[in-house]
């Protein structure tokens, strides 16, 4: 599919851009990821935790945004006249008590690195500790594993083989984040999300859009 400057909106289930493409265009073909299955499942944690990481930096034309997160739901909207790059994240854990959902959400950090007219943002996750994360999404819709088993897909994360489910199971941990980019006219970006909706509206820019399971919406 491709998507070009009309104004039109356009969805796709578990899709990918494969390539550097126009300002404010886009291919994104169909591939398929995830699987369904039977899983035991545990209760919902009966406690969460939230925080919030909001960082700018100065945007110049041409210059490359890339995003790398686990699990959730990322945005990209477009600056109205303005010259920096924001980034607002809220990390989000739920456990059995108060103080481990408190300690999981201090475990995620975003990390930036400037340089070479290249800004890239990691979402670091304790993947050295937790290999299975419980990710419910935002729109109980998607795909038939709501309906008939839980969903998982599993990846290679900074250098270790995690696995998303959208079910809670007595090996998994809810933490994930939400990143929202807000990026001036010109500047291009790569985002790569393990599982979770992307959503674009509003961006003048060249975009690669990738993701193992979920939407991404796009509206220019």
């Amino acid at each position: 599919m491709i998507h070009s400057p009309s104004g039109r909106s356009h969805e796709s289930k578990r899709r990918r851009a494969l390539a550097w493409l126009p300002l404010a265009a886009m291919i994104i073909p169909l591939t398929a990821v995830g699987c369904t299955f039977e899983m035991e499942t545990v209760p919902l944690p009966e406690h969460s935790s939230e925080r919030t990481i909001s960082r700018t930096f100065d945007a110049e034309r041409g210059m490359v945004v890339e995003l790398e997160n686990l699990a959730g739901r990322i945005t990209l909207a477009g600056a109205a006249a303005n010259d920096q790059i924001s980034i607002d994240g809220v990390v989000k854990a739920g456990a059995d008590s108060q103080e481990e959902a408190d300690g999981l959400v201090a475990s995620l950090e975003l990390t930036f690195d400037e340089s070479n007219r290249r800004l890239v943002i990691s979402a670091v996750y304790p993947v050295d500790d937790h290999h299975v994360y419980f990710f419910p999404g935002d729109d109980v819709s998607e795909g038939f594993a709501h309906l008939f088993g839980g969903s998982k897909s599993t990846m290679k994360y900074q250098g270790n083989r995690v696995t998303v489910v959208n079910r809670p199971t007595s090996e998994s941990v809810m933490l994930s984040a939400d990143i929202t980019l807000t990026l001036p006219a010109g500047v291009n970006a790569e985002i790569d999300n393990g599982v979770g909706r992307i959503e674009v509206e509003g961006v003048h820019g060249g975009l690669i859009l990738s993701n193992k399971s979920g939407d991404i919406r796009v509206d220019s």
